[in-house]
């Protein structure tokens, strides 16, 4: 009896798709890898457009901060419209007694929309009057 070398047509078809879903799989870890990559970008960029706010209001008087309050001032996100909201709040230290707002507490946060979905960053400080 002679025997046929080579390989069957299951054989083959099994190997192609075993090959497919490695190539599929390959391509797809590719695929989300870039969009985390370009998400984490942008969250870069608003954390520092959030943090040149909070120091340029480092520099303003205590006194006029409460001037400087923002509802959603667009900025660039590197291609991306985003939002920019400044929200400054006195804070009263009750063991000194009197009701005088002691500090302030300033919260910036940078709001976009990427990947179907809001994302924000948020950064916090306190700023003192001495």
């Amino acid at each position: 009896m002679k025997k046929n070398k080579g390989f069957s047509l299951i054989e083959i078809i099994v190997s192609i798709l075993i090959i497919l879903i490695g190539v599929f799989g390959t391509l797809t870890y590719f695929f989300y890898s870039q969009i985390n990559l370009n998400l984490e970008r942008h969250k870069r960029t608003a954390l520092q457009i959030a943090q040149s706010r909070i120091e340029f209001l480092k520099t303003v008087n205590y006194n006029n901060l409460e001037n400087y309050i923002e509802n959603g001032t667009n900025v660039n996100i590197d291609e991306i419209t985003g939002k920019r909201i400044t929200l400054i709040e006195n804070i009263i230290d009750t063991e000194d007694g009197d009701n005088v707002p002691d500090y302030k507490k300033i919260t910036v946060k940078v709001i976009w929309h990427e990947n179907k979905r809001n994302n924000e960053v948020n950064l916090q400080t306190i700023i003192a009057p001495w």
